[in-house]
């Protein structure tokens, strides 16, 4: 089974999209990831890609590996909300009919600019904002 776009695995957790989370085959996914990695089981953080100022949820695989239960986990939702922008930017630019060149070219520039927090060139901050503003259209 291959890794649904927009589920992204992490050192110490797996983040996805809500739109991404609410599809059946996401979840069927993860817990075949779960039951195939016998238990050694990561945490779920779901970001709300129509309202990226909204708290993240947290779930955790279940004891029966049957569906998921929200988990609690304060510390690691802030730390997937402060990357909202950038998770949301990534998966619309990712999903995308452009080029393979231009989405390869656009990720490192969201990357730089909504995850590093770096300031672009003005050029490329105008050409991003332009690509950015055709996916949403």
């Amino acid at each position: 089974m291959k890794c649904p776009l927009g589920l992204v695995y992490r050192k110490n957790c797996i983040r996805t999209l809500r739109s991404v989370w609410n599809k059946k085959s996401t979840k069927d996914y993860v817990i075949e990831r779960c039951k195939a990695v016998a238990g050694n089981c990561l945490p779920v953080l779901v970001i709300d890609d129509n309202d990226i100022t909204q708290e993240a949820k947290c779930y955790f695989i279940n004891h029966t590996f049957d569906g998921f239960e929200e988990y609690d986990d304060k510390i690691l939702c802030r730390r997937v909300e402060a990357i909202a922008k950038y998770s949301v930017t990534k998966y619309n630019i990712q999903k995308s009919n452009k080029s393979k060149e231009d989405k390869e070219k656009y990720v490192l520039l969201n990357e730089r600019l909504n995850y590093k927090h770096e300031t672009l060139e003005p050029k490329d901050e105008k050409d991003f904002n332009k690509f950015v503003k055709g996916l949403q259209n």
